[in-house]
């Protein structure tokens, strides 16, 4: 009995750590009033099992996630004179809620220019799409308006609206840069 009363409370923190509490706290209490010890022990058994299960998707979500911010990252410092200079700030990586499979990171990068001095953070957006293709936007890219200043501002107006689209929405999930 006492064995069964530390599981209980041990899954109990399981659920709480995972922020599963609300749920969780409902099928522990089933659990508990579940009077055959052999029924309440699958009962355990079986939320273990689910919270184990949940917690590998979320873990591999994660790793997914991972991946797909750095292919990105990648993808945009390939663009600059010195790649391995790239400094990123401020990632958000959201997934399209139009187009299924397509994910777009936002965020700030600054490199070194061909003085070798850092050129000042810029805000860009990149996207990868299910099939592996990648595209971006960076801010201040001066060879879409081709020197012409009012293409210049169609191009600043463009950025913006798709920023406030892809990089400030509800869809956009803060990455942790370690």
């Amino acid at each position: 009995m006492r064995g069964l009363i530390t599981f209980s409370v041990l899954l109990g923190t399981c659920f709480v750590a995972f922020g599963q509490v609300n749920n969780g706290d409902a099928s522990l209490k089933a659990c508990e009033k579940i009077s055959h010890k052999g029924k309440r022990a699958t009962c355990f058994e079986n939320l273990a099992r689910q919270l184990s299960q949940n917690n590998d998707a979320k873990m591999e979500q994660e790793r997914e996630t991972g991946e797909r911010v750095k292919k990105l990252q990648d993808y945009i410092a390939s663009n600059f004179k010195d790649p391995g200079s790239a400094q990123f700030t401020k990632l958000t990586i959201g997934q399209d809620k139009y187009v299924n499979g397509l994910y777009h990171l936002c965020g700030e990068v600054n490199a070194k220019n061909s003085y070798g001095g850092y050129a000042g953070f810029q805000r860009f957006i990149a996207g990868l799409d299910s099939n592996g293709k990648m595209n971006k936007i960076l801010e201040n890219d001066k060879s879409l308006s081709m020197g012409n200043e009012q293409m210049e501002a169609m191009v600043a107006e463009i950025f913006n609206g798709e920023w406030k689209h892809y990089c400030e929405g509800t869809e956009a999930k803060t990455v942790s840069l370690n």
